[in-house]
């Protein structure tokens, strides 16, 4: 676990893992340009920012930074689970993945269709 934004985006380019888990306010440099950082040397890293802060605004400064998903601290591990797997698979969520359906979107924008993902990774 990183203590602050700039151990983040280091630990993240030494271990390259498919998907972080990125605090919004960290101390040294804040969750959104550790993002961006991460983003800028691994592009196929899928970030997944949480904040205390369940805010739309931070929600899109998120997705603008490339992360595929916004979530409050407070999701219980059987949310959370969910919502790795289906990032690592691709998915996206432009707001906190509490309930069981998202439209699946690119960059925060609806792609049209009925079609979406589900938190369990199943298309409907």
């Amino acid at each position: 676990m990183a203590t602050n934004g700039q151990k983040a985006v280091e630990m993240a380019l030494d271990l390259e893992p498919d998907v972080v888990l990125m605090d919004m306010a960290m101390p040294v440099m804040n969750g959104l340009e550790a993002t961006r950082r991460v983003l800028a040397h691994l592009p196929d890293t899928k970030i997944l920012v949480f904040t205390m802060h369940n805010l739309p605004e931070y929600s899109v400064q998120a997705m603008q930074a490339g992360a595929v998903g916004f979530a409050s601290k407070g999701l219980s591990f059987a949310a959370l689970l969910p919502m790795v797997k289906v990032a690592y698979a691709g998915g996206h969520f432009p707001t906190n993945a509490t309930s069981g359906y998202h439209r699946n979107t690119q960059n925060g924008v609806d792609r049209g269709g009925s079609q979406g993902v589900r938190v369990d990774g199943t298309r409907g």
